[in-house]
């Protein structure tokens, strides 16, 4: 006996079963790739609720809907394959927008790992859509568990993305108090300004009063080189002493500083007694990927965070978190704006003993450039004379 069920009055169940089997492929590519970035039990729960709820649903939807039009006359043999071609054509049509999941130019480890798992959700989907035997009680049965699953997925979903985190706190206090005399120790990070723009290096078109300050009275180094060019892996290393390839952070997303390869600055001055407390601006520093190791207080909390952090159960691979995604984008700013950071910092030094290790993210020079009127208006009003000037001054000016 085949799996497609003998009568229409079963198709919602086929509906169903599509449905499942579609949602075993997508857990089987994720869970793979994602299982070390799930640090919470309701992430590894959504894991599995929201590809079963999302395709159960539309495979539900469209048995029933075949089996209403089989009522009105139409070809049943047609009607039959409405389910399976409707939940994977939503799910192409889905794929088909936006970056994929999966790199065929690029094969390593990670890609053996999550071909293992799709090899592992197509056993499932296959024992969904052609296990034998559907009797009545098994259909009424998997019906039961689909619609609990739906609303499963949906209400928790909707829980997960309606309540606000706190920030992470694995820390208690140093066992042990540091030297007497030990120094405070304060990393304050200006994510992706052009030294060559700031006063301080020659630049001119901005001004900025309280860094030139600072430098007055500091030592100014003058060469510097990144180990990368993006966020992540280089604040990885200004933590950890060693290069990507050392720490294990080679990128953004799915990647981590190796919990058994390196430590942090931030565990080892907590050892020597220093009270730690980290706050950033953007998704690069998550928690998640391994910066918060170390720190009593890290908060990664982010305008729309709630949704970055259901993306990690798989934003590319998953057709539900894409569709989510196109309509979320624009809700939320990309990163927390400086105001922001500083606030939490100071509400944090007005409890907090010494000495101490605060590491401060700011992001706000980072695209999409968007000053505060005032300052917006200063560096028009410089920007004749401002040196360096920009490569392409025509693609740059709606920026200034």
């Amino acid at each position: 006996m085949s799996g497609s069920p003998p009568s229409p009055r079963s198709w919602p169940v086929w509906g169903l079963r599509c449905g499942l089997a579609l949602a075993a492929l997508e857990i089987g590519a994720c869970l793979p790739m994602r299982a070390a970035l799930l640090d919470r039990a309701a992430l590894w729960a959504l894991l599995f609720l929201v590809p079963a709820a999302f395709h159960g649903f539309w495979g539900l939807l469209l048995g029933g809907t075949a089996a209403a039009l089989a009522r009105l006359g139409l070809p049943r043999r047609l009607l039959a394959l409405l389910p399976p071609a409707g939940v994977l054509g939503l799910a192409l049509l889905a794929h088909s927008r936006g970056p994929s999941g999966y790199d065929a130019k690029h094969l390593d480890l990670g890609s053996a790992y999550q071909l293992l798992g799709l090899a592992a959700g197509a056993a499932c989907a296959a024992a969904l859509l052609w296990f034998r035997a559907w009797t009545p009680v098994r259909e009424r049965r998997l019906l039961a568990l689909g619609l609990a699953l739906i609303l499963a997925g949906g209400a928790g979903t909707a829980l997960w993305l309606g309540t606000e985190r706190s920030p992470a706190t694995g820390l208690g206090a140093p066992a042990a108090p540091a030297p007497a005399g030990a120094p405070n120790v304060v990393l304050i990070s200006w994510d992706t300004v052009r030294a060559d723009v700031l006063p301080i290096y020659g630049g001119t078109g901005i001004e900025t009063p309280n860094l030139q300050r600072l430098a007055e009275r500091s030592v100014v180094l003058e060469d510097m080189v990144a180990v990368a060019p993006i966020t992540g892996p280089t604040h990885a290393s200004i933590l950890t002493g060693v290069v990507p390839l050392t720490h294990g952070l080679r990128s953004h997303g799915l990647y981590q500083i190796s919990p058994r390869l390196v430590r942090t600055a931030a565990e080892w001055f907590h050892e020597a007694g220093w009270r730690t407390a980290g706050f950033v601006s953007a998704f690069p520093l998550k928690g998640q990927y391994g910066f918060a190791r170390g720190f009593e207080v890290y908060d990664d909390r982010l305008p729309g965070d709630r949704f970055e952090d259901l993306g990690r159960i798989g934003l590319w691979q998953m057709t539900a978190l894409r569709l989510l995604a196109a309509g979320l984008k624009h809700s939320f700013k990309p990163a927390n704006d400086g105001g922001v950071v500083l606030q939490r910092t100071r509400d944090w030094l007005q409890e907090a003993g010494e000495p101490y290790l605060l590491l401060s993210h700011f992001f706000d020079a980072h695209d999409p450039y968007e000053p505060p009127a005032e300052f917006l208006e200063r560096a028009r009003a410089l920007a004749p004379g401002a040196q360096p000037r920009p490569a392409d001054p025509e693609a740059c000016s709606d920026s200034f």
